[in-house]
């Protein structure tokens, strides 16, 4: 299995941010990366999406439990996946017979 190490700027593409912002979320751990020396970053992209997916899955988690919240708590009773309630329809006039 071939692994591909990035540098910063290649990162910073893929995850749609500046460099600066690169290094500040490798630094936090929340992107796996690799401090090499003083300051050179690296990065192995297969880990990089792998961590890009589970983020999103777990905001996608958070979302439906924020909207399940919503729900349980008497703003909505629909579940989030349904369209919204708006104006009933109106009944056609009836024809005449």
């Amino acid at each position: 299995m071939e692994t591909t190490i990035i540098g910063v700027k290649d990162a910073a593409k893929i995850l749609g941010v500046g460099e600066t912002r690169c290094k500040e979320l490798a630094e936090q751990g929340i992107i796996p990366a690799l401090r090499m020396g003083r300051g050179k970053w690296m990065f192995n992209a297969d880990l990089l999406a792998e961590a890009i997916k589970n983020r999103m899955m777990m905001e996608a988690s958070e979302r439906r439990h924020a909207a399940l919240t919503k729900q349980r708590d008497g703003e909505r009773n629909q579940s989030p996946f349904h369209a919204k309630i708006g104006r009933p329809r109106r009944t056609p006039p009836a024809l005449p017979q």
